[in-house]
C-alpha cells in the first residue's frame, strides 16, 4: 500500500470523526475521562501514518494498564456505544487490514486457518443474535484479537522480535503490578459480596488480573530460564524474585480457576525440568492459606451451602452446575446444530434461569457458551482454532523446548479455565494471548522456512 492510500485512510478516519463531533461534545458533559477520546482517535490516526508496528506495540504494552480508564470513556455517540476501547479495537482491525493489504504474500494459510472457521460461524450468530448490538461489540472484540494475532505475525521476522514480543508483555505487567499494591495500600481491593475484597488493579473485574497475572508468570519464569534471551545472573535473578511478587497477587484476586493454572503449570515444568518447583509451589500453596480469605475462597468451592431453591447459598460449582444445566436443558434440538446467536446465553438467561433474579448472567463456561451461542459448529469451530495452534506450536519443540512447552501450557491453562469462566468477555488478556500465539506461529514458521533447527539452550539453574 502506498503512503498516499494511507493517508487516504487517515483522511477518512479524520471525516469520520468530525462527523460525530456534535454528538460527543453534547454527550461529554463534564467529564474530564471521556474528553478523552477524541484526542486519542487523532494521535492513534497520527501514529497510524507514521508506523504502523510502532502504534500497535504501543497499543499492546498499553492495554492492560489502561483498561478501567477506557471503561470509563464509553458513551452514546450517534447511537452507538463507543470510547477509547473501542477506538483502540477499530485501530488493531485497521493497522491488520492494512498489514494485509501492503503485504499479503505473508498471511500464510496456517494463520487463515486458525481464526477462520470461528470468525464466520460468530458472524453468522450475530446476524442471527437476539440482541444484534450486543452481539456486534462480541464480534468486534473476536476481530481485535484476531488483528492483533496477525499483527504479531507480521511483525515476528526474526528471534529477536519473537523476544522483543515476550519482552513487551512482561514490560506490560509492570503498570498494573504497581497499582495493584497501590489499591493494597488505600484500601485493599474491592468488594464483591460474599467474596469479600478483592484485588483488580487496573483492570475491570479481579478474574482478568488473574489470568494474565497467570499468563505473566509463565512467560517470566521462560524468561528467566531460558538461554536464548541472553540475560546475565542478575537479571534473571531479578525475573526469579519478581515471580513471588506476581504470586502474591494472584492470590489475592481469589480466582481460583487461576490459582488451579498457575499450579498445572508450576506442576508441569516442576516434573520436566526442576524438580525442586514441586517444592516451591507445595510452600506457596501452604502459605497462601494463611492469607485472609483466600482458605475461605477454596472451602466455598467445596462446600454445599444451599440448595437449588436459593441460588444465593449456593457454592461457586454448585451454582455453575445450575445455570448450564438451566440453560442446556432449555435449549431445543433444532438449535444444538447452530444456537441462538452470538451472546443468546446472556440475553436468554433470565428466561431459563429461575434463580437469575433478572441478571443476563454469563455462562461462565465457554463450551457451554459457545454450543448455547454457535450450537456444534461454533464447537467445533473452537476446537479447530486450539488444535491449529497445538499443531504449529509442536514444531517449536525442534529448536526451543522451552519456549514450545510454556505455550503448550499457556493454551492448556486456557483451555482449563474455560471450563469455568467467561472468558471470553476477558478482552484485555485476550489480547495478550493473542498477541503472544500470533508471535510464537511466525516464530514456527520462520525456524520451519529455514529448513533447519536451531538449538538454543535452556539454563536449568
Amino acid at each position: 500500500m502506498t503512503r498516499a492510500s494511507l493517508w487516504t485512510c487517515v483522511i477518512l478516519i479524520a471525516c469520520v470523526v468530525g462527523a460525530l463531533v456534535p454528538d460527543y461534545v453534547s454527550t461529554i458533559g463534564d467529564s474530564p475521562i471521556k474528553l478523552m477520546a477524541l484526542p486519542a482517535a487523532m494521535l492513534f490516526a497520527f501514529l497510524l501514518a507514521y508506523s504502523r508496528t510502532l502504534l500497535l506495540l504501543m497499543l499492546v504494552f498499553s492495554r492492560g494498564a489502561t483498561e478501567v480508564l477506557f471503561e470509563s470513556t464509553r458513551m452514546s455517540v450517534g447511537g452507538m456505544q463507543i470510547g477509547v476501547g473501542g477506538l483502540i479495537n477499530g485501530f488493531a482491525i485497521l493497522i491488520a487490514v492494512l498489514l494485509i493489504l501492503e503485504r499479503p504474500h505473508l498471511l500464510s494459510k496456517p494463520v487463515v486457518k486458525v481464526w477462520a472457521p470461528l470468525l464466520a460461524m460468530a458472524f453468522f450468530g450475530t446476524l442471527m443474535a437476539p440482541d444484534r448490538s450486543t452481539a456486534t461489540r462480541l464480534f468486534l472484540q473476536l476481530l481485535s484479537e484476531c488483528a492483533v494475532f496477525v499483527g504479531a505475525f507480521y511483525f515476528v521476522r526474526s528471534d529477536h522480535d519473537y523476544r522483543t514480543c515476550i519482552k513487551l508483555i512482561l514490560w506490560s505487567s509492570l503498570i498494573p503490578v504497581a497499582y495493584g499494591f497501590i489499591e493494597l495500600a488505600t484500601g485493599g481491593g474491592h468488594e464483591y459480596g460474599a467474596e469479600g475484597l478483592r484485588l483488580r488493579s487496573t483492570f475491570s473485574h479481579p478474574n482478568v488480573l488473574a489470568f494474565f497475572l497467570t499468563l505473566i508468570i509463565s512467560l517470566t519464569l521462560y524468561a528467566a530460564k531460558s538461554a536464548s534471551f541472553g540475560f546475565g545472573a542478575a537479571k534473571r535473578g531479578a525475573l526469579l524474585a519478581y515471580l513471588p511478587v506476581l504470586l502474591v497477587l494472584l492470590l489475592l484476586t481469589k480466582t481460583r480457576s487461576a490459582w488451579g493454572a498457575c499450579a498445572v503449570m508450576f506442576v508441569g515444568y516442576g516434573l520436566l525440568f526442576e524438580r525442586r518447583y514441586l517444592a516451591y509451589m507445595l510452600v506457596a500453596a501452604v502459605v497462601g492459606l494463611f492469607i485472609p480469605g483466600v482458605g475461605d475462597r477454596l472451602l466455598d468451592a467445596m462446600q454445599d451451602t444451599g440448595s437449588i431453591s436459593s441460588a444465593t447459598r449456593l457454592n461457586s460449582f454448585a451454582w455453575r452446575t445450575s445455570i448450564w444445566e438451566s440453560g442446556l436443558g432449555w435449549m431445543t434440538p433444532v438449535h444444538y446444530v447452530y444456537g441462538y446467536g452470538l451472546e443468546a446465553f446472556k440475553y436468554f438467561a433470565p428466561t431459563f434461569f429461575a434463580e437469575s433474579n433478572g441478571i443476563n448472567w454469563g455462562a461462565h463456561n465457554v463450551y457451554v457458551q459457545v454450543f448455547f451461542d454457535l450450537g456444534l459448529l461454533g464447537i467445533l469451530a473452537f476446537v479447530w482454532m486450539y488444535g491449529q495452534l497445538l499443531a504449529r506450536i509442536r514444531t517449536v519443540f525442534a529448536f526451543d523446548r522451552l519456549g514450545a512447552l510454556t505455550t503448550t501450557f499457556v493454551i492448556a491453562e486456557f483451555l482449563v479455565v474455560a471450563g469455568s469462566d467467561n472468558l471470553l468477555d476477558y478482552l484485555s488478556f485476550n489480547w495478550y494471548l493473542w498477541f503472544l500465539f500470533g508471535a510464537g506461529l511466525s516464530y514456527a514458521a520462520l525456524h520451519a522456512s529455514a529448513g533447519k533447527p536451531i538449538t538454543e539452550p535452556y539454563l536449568a539453574r
